[in-house]
Formats: C-alpha cells, structure tokens, sequence
C-alpha cells in the first residue's frame, strides 16, 4: 500500500492524530507526486507493515468479516 500523503503535515498540525500516523500507516507514506511515480515503477511494498496494522487493530484474523456481517444483516 502506498499513501499519497502531500498534506501529512499541515494535517498532523491543525487537526492531531489520535496514533502515530508515521509509524502505523499500513503502508510507505508518499509526499509527492515524483516519490508516488517512483515507488510505483520500483514496486517497493512494504507487506510487513500490513501485517503489524492487522495484529493491533483487527480482532478478527479469520477471513470470515463478510460472513459475519451478512448473517448479522440477515
């Protein structure tokens, strides 16, 4: 995952992050459209970071998120 992040900054600054943004984001954290391109073309994907994301934030590892929001519709 790369996010497109040119305005990281002035967000973290005005509005605040409830996490550490840097050090969470399930992906490479991208500040302009050059970087973007770059990394796109060099396929540079960082997959442990997702994993870690997964871990702390997900009580569910199951693959089966669908199915339980379908038979709590149902």
């Amino acid at each position: 995952i790369l996010l497109y992040t040119p305005d990281l900054e002035e967000y973290e600054h005005e509005r605040g992050m409830y996490i550490d943004y840097k050090k969470f984001a399930p992906g490479m954290l991208i500040y302009d459209e050059d970087e973007l391109i770059n990394e796109i073309k060099n396929e540079n994907y960082n997959l442990e970071k997702i994993e870690m994301i997964k871990e702390v934030f997900y009580d569910y590892k199951d693959n089966k998120s669908s199915e339980r929001i379908a038979e709590f519709i149902l």
